[in-house]
């Protein structure tokens, strides 16, 4: 049975120095759970609000053994704020960046407090879509920024399911709009002849938040070569260079790739010399050092556009496509896909997880190489035909063939087209039928073999049958 009391406690009394057992304001309830174990659990002082309190802690340990309880009651008591809290100690358990645990957790506090949410129960998809839709009238997000924003949102609810705080993702039916037809910035790409002005103005420029001339010529020269990103770059240590191997590669930590797998990227030997003997004259070579140190991945965007100035390349073209450092992403696969490698080759350098997008929005080709593309194809001649032996109109018809100029031979003789002759049917008398012509064929045989008729015999198993 549940019953109340008061737990005693010894306390020295400071004018007589003894020891004395009190008694606590507070009323206590004593209960046996769903197991069996008795819990002993502190109340209120008021002994009659404390005899309610304790009886709804039966009636609900009654209900918890016939399985009639809510599993998520305790969740749901507690404020959004101590979720997005456990939900931010949990993102740091799993190895992510600083960067990507603060802004997933202020996009969601920024979305829950203006959707008003302050419990689970108030969680909404629907809202959540509406706030997100003026945000998009009032030009504040990009479509981008809308599916970056209900990524954050689908993650957090994903997370309430698996820890067992909310029966199901309140989130899991906002889909993300489609990025293309809100595209700010096309990104293009450097001719060769561009890029290496480039690296000449950047080799010879002023030095730009720790990095000097020759850093950002070498850290221009290896995104284009990679395909890394900016944060990638900036996250490299001397000890993710191999350089020794047959095959030299440079890793980036699932830390800091986009997909959060680790990427092993090979890298041309004439690289790998290249970076190794800059990093052996500049004094990188120890371990664990930064190569790029610095905050310049802050400014990259800024960074590499001094530099085009400074090489008279201008920042935008005349179809309004930019080169920013993310376009030396869009060089290295521009370049692969120009110099004949395969497209499944260039998606796994590239670390895409559709060919889509290798194709679609990093691959960037001149007019001029389109143009040639086509001088791959045969050669095209134009054969006039005779519009007389054709029957044709009284135009000239040129007929083109896509034949080999060495293969192409044709007579004019070849090219007459032959009289039309109707036949004229014969009347003929019929004849008896042969043998011979129904495909039948007869052996001659001796006449003393007594089972042919008149010394012919047939090899038609149909016709020679056994004579009753």
């Amino acid at each position: 049975m549940a019953s109340l009391f008061k737990p005693t406690y010894s306390r020295k009394d400071p004018k007589t120095g003894l020891t004395v057992k009190k008694k606590t304001k507070k009323w206590y309830g004593k209960y046996r759970d769903m197991n069996g174990d008795i819990k002993k659990v502190p109340l209120c002082t008021d002994k009659a609000a404390a005899q309610v309190m304790l009886n709804e802690l039966v009636k609900r340990n009654e209900r918890q053994q016939v399985g009639l309880t809510d599993p998520y009651e305790e969740a749901r008591k507690q404020k959004i704020d101590t979720h997005l809290e456990a939900f931010k100690n949990d993102l740091d358990t799993r190895n992510n960046t600083r960067k990507h645990i603060e802004q997933t957790v202020n996009r969601i506090a920024r979305g829950f407090r203006a959707c008003g949410f302050e419990r689970l129960d108030q969680l909404s998809s629907s809202d959540v879509n509406s706030w997100l839709s003026e945000k998009r009238i009032e030009k504040a997000f990009s479509i981008k920024t809308c599916n970056y924003y209900m990524s954050a949102f689908k993650q957090f609810g994903t997370w309430l399911v698996k820890t067992k705080r909310y029966p199901e993702n309140p989130f899991q039916y906002l889909n993300n709009l489609n990025s293309r037809v809100d595209t700010k910035r096309k990104r293009r790409h450097l001719s060769t002849s561009d890029f290496e002005s480039l690296l000449q103005a950047a080799d010879t420029g002023k030095p730009f938040r720790k990095l000097t001339g020759t850093d950002r010529k070498m850290l221009y020269l290896t995104a284009a070569h990679t395909g890394f990103r900016a944060r990638e770059l900036s996250s490299l240590t001397t000890c993710q260079f191999e350089f020794k191997l047959e095959h030299p590669t440079i890793t980036v930590e699932a830390a800091y790739t986009k997909n959060r797998n680790q990427a092993v990227q090979p890298i041309r030997k004439d690289l790998a010399d290249i970076l190794s003997a800059w990093m052996n004259e500049t004094g990188r070579n120890q371990a664990d050092q930064i190569v790029w140190p610095g905050s310049w991945v802050e400014r990259s965007a800024q960074m590499i556009r001094k530099d085009l100035e400074q090489a008279e390349i201008s920042y935008k073209d005349s179809d309004g496509r930019v080169f920013d450092f993310h376009a030396l992403r869009h060089q290295f696969i521009s370049n692969l896909v120009a110099a004949g490698v395969h497209p499944k080759v260039a998606q796994q350098l590239a670390r895409h997880s559709t060919i889509n997008l290798t194709m679609d929005r990093y691959t960037h080709l001149e007019n001029k190489q389109v143009t040639e593309a086509l001088s791959l194809l045969p050669a095209v001649h134009q054969i006039e035909v005779d519009k007389d032996q054709a029957n044709a109109p009284e135009t000239d018809l040129l007929v083109p063939m896509l034949v080999p100029a060495s293969d192409f031979s044709c007579p004019e003789s070849s090219l007459a087209v032959p009289e039309f002759q109707p036949k004229v049917l014969k009347e003929e008398t019929p004849k008896p039928i042969n043998a011979e012509d129904l495909g039948v064929y007869c052996l001659h045989v001796s006449s003393y073999d007594t089972s042919s008729g008149g010394g012919i015999r047939t090899p038609d198993t149909r016709i020679m049958i056994p004579l009753l």
